[in-house]
C-alpha cells in the first residue's frame, strides 16, 4: 500500500470524526444550560476563561462522537460569560465616577421635556476628560437642568456633563436598576454640567425615525388637543409615553393593561391590522361569504 493511498484513509478517518456541526434541540438546551451556569455565579471569573472555554468548545461540537453535548454546554457558557464581561467593562469606569467628561454624540430616542429638566438619552460617540480622549462609547441617560433648550431626535450634539457609572437601589421584590442599565446599553448616566460648554454639531438627517416618531407624536397632539385621549393613542402609535399623566398610569395598572401602553401596545396593533388585512383577503376570495355576514364583522375579530 503506497504512501498516498494511506494518506487518503488517514484524510477519510479524520473526516469522519469531525465535521460542521449540527444543532438539535438537545444541543441547544446543552448550551442553554452553559448560560444559566454563569447567572448561577456570585461573580464572573476572569475574561481568559470564558476564551478558553470557547477554544475548548469549537473542536468539541464539530466531533461526531459523544463530546459534542459537553462542547455545546461549553460553547453556551463562554458566550454568556464573554458577553457579560464586556456589558461591564463597557460602563463607566468607577475611578471616574463624578468628573465632568467632553461627550460627542447624537441624541436617541424622544426627549422627555418636564418644567424642571429634560430627559434623554445621548449615544456617546468619542469623549474626552481634561483634554485627554478616554475609550468611553456606548448609551447615557441625562439630564439638562438649566435653561435646556428643545432637544430633537437624531441631532447631534456636543456636551459638557458630568457622568458617573449606573447605580441604584437593590431591594428584595423591587426593580434592580443596575441590572436594567445593562440589559439596555447603558454605559454611564450624569447631567449637562456647564450649558455653555455645549452646542448643536448637525440637526437630523432625513432618515432619522424617531424624528419621524416625534412628528406624529406632536402631528397627533396638535390635533387631538390635550387630554387623556391624546396621550394614549400618541403612546399606542409611537410609543411616546411623556403625556401619559401619574393618575392615568394609576388607572392602567389598577386595570392591569399597563403592559399595553409600555412595552407591547404597538405591537398589538400592529398584528391586529395584519389580522385585519388577511380577513379581508380572505372574504374578498369567497365574496358570498359577505352576503350572510359584512365584511367589516368579519375583520372584527382579527
Amino acid at each position: 500500500m503506497g504512501q498516498g493511498t494511506i494518506g487518503t484513509a488517514q484524510e477519510n478517518r479524520a473526516r469522519r470524526r469531525f465535521g460542521w456541526p449540527q444543532v438539535t434541540v438537545t444541543h441547544a438546551l446543552a448550551m442553554l444550560g452553559g448560560g444559566l451556569v454563569v447567572h448561577l455565579l456570585d461573580s464572573l471569573p476572569p475574561a481568559w476563561l470564558g476564551s478558553a472555554a470557547m477554544l475548548l468548545a469549537l473542536p468539541l461540537i464539530c466531533h461526531r462522537r459523544r463530546t459534542r453535548l459537553p462542547g455545546w454546554f461549553l460553547l453556551g457558557f463562554a458566550l454568556t460569560l464573554l458577553h457579560a464581561q464586556a456589558a461591564l467593562d463597557a460602563r463607566l469606569p468607577a475611578a471616574w465616577h463624578g468628573k465632568d467628561f467632553d461627550i460627542v454624540g447624537r441624541i436617541r430616542g424622544l426627549p422627555d421635556a418636564m418644567p424642571e429638566s429634560t430627559r434623554f438619552e445621548f449615544e456617546i460617540e468619542s469623549a474626552s476628560l481634561q483634554g485627554r480622549v478616554v475609550d468611553l462609547r456606548g448609551l447615557a441617560r441625562l439630564n439638562w437642568y438649566e435653561r435646556a433648550p428643545t432637544l430633537q431626535p437624531c441631532t447631534r450634539w456636543q456636551l459638557r456633563a458630568r457622568l458617573r457609572p449606573p447605580r441604584g437601589l437593590v431591594n428584595p421584590g423591587g426593580y434592580d436598576s443596575e441590572r436594567g442599565a445593562i440589559q439596555h446599553g447603558v454605559v454611564a448616566v450624569g447631567y449637562v454640567r456647564d450649558a455653555r460648554e455645549s452646542r448643536l454639531i448637525a440637526s437630523a438627517g432625513a432618515l432619522c425615525i424617531d424624528g419621524w416618531r416625534s412628528a406624529i407624536s406632536h402631528a397627533i397632539g396638535g390635533r387631538i388637543g390635550p387630554g387623556t385621549a391624546s396621550s394614549l393613542l400618541r403612546a399606542l402609535a409611537v410609543g411616546d409615553q411623556q403625556a401619559i399623566s401619574e393618575a392615568d398610569w394609576q388607572v392602567l395598572r389598577a386595570t392591569g393593561i399597563g403592559h399595553l401602553i409600555a412595552i407591547s401596545g404597538l405591537h398589538v396593533g400592529m398584528l391586529a391590522a395584519l389580522g385585519a388585512l388577511i380577513a379581508r383577503r380572505f372574504w374578498k376570495c369567497f365574496p358570498k361569504l359577505t352576503l350572510r355576514v359584512p365584511g367589516p364583522i368579519l375583520e372584527a375579530p382579527m
